[in-house]
């Protein structure tokens, strides 16, 4: 984890649950959204934080394509999701997700179904908001080591933050998701 990451991952120390809008994240005052979303996606590669996107623009994805070429009524796709691809395929280009031509109750249940099961894919999206993942707490508690022999300036809040968190963490029982290394039996 680099000082960016570092730095962001206890910007979120210091909400509420570990979780905030995007937008109340800064690594560093002068921190572009563009660099501040950059580094949210790379930490949840690695699962250490998890953010709700919103997709701004969506296409078909080359298996969506293979699917429309099959006979619908084999397939287990709603007949709105399969209004949303045709709509897709027909347009030829990234589209809103609008502009699917489906309702809005729909398109809550469609878009996000057809971009799980990989059909659409999205080629822009906005994060909205992020959160720290228990990886992520264990990571920060448990594993994470500053590399090198550099220097780290933190503020006073930083700190205190960071601290306030090691406090909750160890005083909290262990968590079921990630269990601590089982010792080897000294007896054998």
């Amino acid at each position: 984890m680099d000082v960016a990451e570092l730095k962001f991952v206890i910007a979120l120390l210091s909400k509420p649950d570990y979780r905030a809008p995007i937008t109340e994240i800064k690594p560093e005052p002068k921190t572009s959204a563009l660099e501040r979303d950059r580094i949210c996606r790379e930490l949840r590669d690695r699962q250490l934080v998890n953010c709700m996107e919103e997709v701004l623009k969506l296409q078909i994805s080359a298996t969506g394509e293979s699917l429309l070429r099959l006979d619908p009524i084999g397939t287990p796709i709603t007949p709105q999701e399969l209004k949303a691809l045709r709509t897709c395929r027909d347009k030829q280009r990234e589209i809103t997700p609008k502009q699917t031509g489906l309702n809005d109750s729909d398109r809550e249940w469609v878009i996000p179904s057809l971009l799980k099961r990989g059909w659409l894919e999205p080629t822009k999206s906005r994060i909205l908001e992020v959160w720290l993942t228990e990886k992520g707490k264990y990571y920060l508690a448990e594993e994470y080591l500053p590399p090198g022999n550099g220097s780290l300036t933190l503020t006073i809040n930083q700190m205190r933050d960071y601290l306030q968190f090691l406090r909750d963490y160890f005083s909290q029982p262990a968590s079921p998701l990630i269990s601590p290394p089982i010792p080897a039996n000294l007896n054998s």
